[in-house]
């Protein structure tokens, strides 16, 4: 097991050969935005994480959303469900909240998001670890927040404050779990494989 306080990784292995990746927090923050949208242009998503792609694209796919996961698997959606839990739900949008991350990092770290070199790990474990008073983790809390057993009045508040805070994306896509996302990416890939295959020997 990798050690959690080690150095992020600089490379992803694919088929057992190392490749350099980019490491930017904003290729991550692209990378998310672009599955948000429904972009299914693979080659143009794995050219923002590889200077040089693997000719296995699978295995570089598999590879990239790993990184892009902090190394982690994929989310167990059938835990969730056996108990009774809350399907995966988002609670921010880098567009949309993309203001008050930037005055939130300020404000914790004393880290300016629009000049720092970050890596996409480290970006991600000090946004979710912004202090709970701060901006961005407020409104993460009043959008994911369980209301079922808070009383009436504090209830009524946090429903005025979902509202105000609720993320105006309006793409099915927007509705996806991360789990469903990777699918979603892995079968294009497979698909765009077989079409190309069958043109091919249709040539011939």
């Amino acid at each position: 097991m990798t050690c959690p306080l080690s150095r992020p990784p600089e490379t992803v292995e694919v088929d057992g050969q190392s490749y350099p990746i980019n490491t930017d927090f904003r290729v991550g923050v692209e990378f998310e935005l672009a599955l948000l949208s429904g972009d299914t242009d693979v080659m143009r998503l794995m050219q923002l994480w590889y200077s040089c792609i693997p000719s296995d694209i699978n295995a570089a796919v598999d590879a990239a959303l790993q990184f892009y996961r902090l190394g982690q698997p994929p989310p167990d959606e059938t835990a969730g469900e056996a108990s009774g839990l809350r399907r995966q739900e988002r609670a921010y949008d880098f567009e949309q909240d993309a203001d008050v991350l930037l005055s939130s990092f300020w404000q914790a770290y004393g880290i300016d998001l629009a000049t720092i070199q970050l890596h996409w790990w480290t970006f991600r474990r000090l946004m979710f670890g912004l202090p709970e008073d701060s901006g961005f983790m407020r409104r993460v809390h009043y959008r994911t927040a369980d209301l079922s057993e808070l009383p009436k009045s504090q209830k009524k508040h946090y429903e005025r404050m979902r509202k105000l805070y609720e993320l105006r994306r309006g793409s099915a896509e927007d509705r996806l779990t991360l789990a469903e996302r990777d699918s979603r990416m892995k079968e294009y890939v497979a698909r765009r494989f077989e079409e190309t295959c069958n043109n091919g020997h249709g040539q011939g």
